[in-house]
């Protein structure tokens, strides 16, 4: 019998993982004439242009201070600028970056869900340590001092070294036989049974989760493995504590099966075993190398900030995605090559003898054998590195999407969707519905989202209502919230236009 499968229990996210085109035409199937669909369609064209415009000038300013730290072309774009610009292009390039995460429902990893991770293996199951030397410290530490994050919250200790955001959650599975990792899973736990009978004790040092360091927050004993969400309040220096809206959904629970769950033993080492492991759908990581991980000419200067964005990573897997890890054997892999080497060693060492007492010169040409079969061990473990480096490879290969510059792109126009969405689907159904409380529109948003696309979200209702305020589309009075009229929004929306300097028509 397996061991009790895990339920990763998932806070719900603001992500809205739907495309604005599917969103509109949706809502569009809920109006009823014609015209009323023309006018709908007018209000959302002329929105969604006026974000795009507006954040586009968000990119440009960050492509501007991002041209010092780009990793393939920094080298010449800081020369006639003094360390004090470069400097200040630094701090704003990081704060813009933070907001623009914040905005498109980005959340930074926390030391908990980094834990979450790190216990248990999926199916990459190599042993990985962290080369955390090889990430920077000074940039972030820099950064963060005197800042907090996300109203009042510490950010934990690695993300000194390294930024991970990551937005929605998404299953893998994987049927298969396995036989290799379930031998190297059965080899793994004898050994850890003949180590715990040698050195008493050992059981709890060998299974535990290595942790990079420890977290400024102190975590909270949970009966379930649990993925926070920490992700209601406001970004970085803003200095607000905002609040957590509700949702109408009960607790989520995602359960990760992986191999030692599925009772692996000698009678079933060829049957079928069927595994599956949450992932983070998106994740975008940001570091400075060390300078010792720099080429020779970049060492003096400015050095890069690195810009990352994956995919699909399972939960379990999640320390592939670090820049530099150093990956050890399989214990399959450790004890065929101690086998072979030790076997190899007696043998030629008896031959070494014999050859001895017959000539000398049998013992010399023995001896130089013994050389050249210790030399063939030695590049059979490399051969095996070299292997599971290549895995490591290949299993990044398909889920990388960009990085650099091209990341800033994927990156506001993430942004861009978010705000739209959340905007006109706020608006919709304050036209739908009349006057609205903030609570009973959060509540129908959510509603819509669950029944047309069977999507789960905790509906990010204060920043809809604040970005409709602030462009006059909507007011409040005793309470609830009020939506001008489709014709009357026309007319704002086209004011907005003409206040902007390109004066182009909508």
């Amino acid at each position: 019998m397996g061991q009790i499968p895990v339920k990763v229990r998932v806070e719900y996210e603001h992500f809205l993982p739907v495309s604005k085109s599917r969103l509109v035409q949706a809502l569009l199937h809920r109006l009823g004439g014609e015209a009323e669909r023309n006018r709908f369609m007018e209000v959302s064209r002329r929105l969604e242009l006026l974000y795009h415009l507006d954040y586009h000038e968000t990119l440009q300013a960050m492509k501007r201070d991002y041209r010092f730290f780009d990793d393939r072309s920094f080298l010449g774009n800081c020369e006639g600028f003094a360390a004090e610009e470069i400097q200040a292009a630094e701090t704003r390039f990081l704060e813009s970056f933070l907001l623009v995460m914040e905005k498109a429902n980005f959340r930074l990893l926390s030391q908990q869900e980094l834990d979450v991770a790190n216990e248990e293996d999926f199916l990459f199951r190599l042993p990985v340590q962290i080369d955390w030397g090889s990430l920077d410290a000074g940039l972030l530490v820099r950064f963060f001092e005197g800042r907090t994050y996300r109203g009042g919250k510490r950010v934990p200790e690695f993300a000194k070294r390294i930024l991970i955001f990551h937005r929605g959650v998404g299953m893998e599975v994987f049927e298969g036989r396995l036989l290799l990792e379930k031998l190297d899973y059965l080899v793994g736990k004898l050994l850890k049974k003949v180590l715990h009978l040698v050195y008493p004790g050992s059981r709890e040092r060998i299974s535990a989760s290595p942790r990079p360091e420890a977290s400024y927050d102190a975590q909270c004993g949970l009966e379930e493995t649990t993925v926070p969400d920490g992700g209601a309040s406001r970004g970085v220096g803003s200095g607000q504590a905002g609040k957590a809206s509700a949702t109408i959904h009960g607790v989520r629970y995602l359960q990760r099966v992986c191999l030692r769950h599925t009772g692996v033993r000698l009678g079933n080492l060829f049957s079928r075993v069927r595994l599956q492991e949450p992932t983070f759908q998106e994740l975008v990581l940001l570091f400075r190398p060390s300078k010792e991980k720099l080429p020779e000419p970049a060492k003096g200067g400015v050095r890069p900030i690195v810009i990352k964005t994956f995919r699909d990573i399972p939960m379990a897997d999640l320390e592939v995605v670090f820049p530099d890890k150093k990956l050890s054997m399989q214990p399959v892999d450790l004890i065929k090559l101690s086998v072979t080497g030790l076997t190899g060693f007696f043998i030629v060492a008896f031959k070494i003898a014999r050859a001895a007492v017959l000539s000398p010169v049998m013992a010399f040409i023995v001896l130089f054998s013994a050389m050249g079969y210790g030399a063939k061990v030695l590049f059979g473990y490399k051969s095996a590195k070299d292997r599971y480096e290549s895995l490591v490879t290949h299993s990044l290969y398909d889920k990388s999407l960009d990085n650099g510059r091209g990341v800033l792109c994927y990156l506001v126009d993430a942004l861009e969707e978010e705000e739209f969405k959340e905007a006109i689907l706020a608006l919709f159904f304050l036209w739908e519905a009349g006057p609205q409380t903030k609570e009973d529109l959060d509540v129908l948003c959510e509603r819509f989202l669950h029944d047309e696309f069977g999507i789960q979200v905790d509906f990010e209702i204060d920043d809809a209502l604040q970005k409709l305020m602030d462009s006059g589309l909507v007011s409040t009075a005793h309470r609830l919230v009020v939506a001008k009229s489709p014709k009357d929004i026309l007319g704002i929306l086209a004011r907005h236009w003409e206040k902007r300097p390109q004066g182009t028509e909508i």
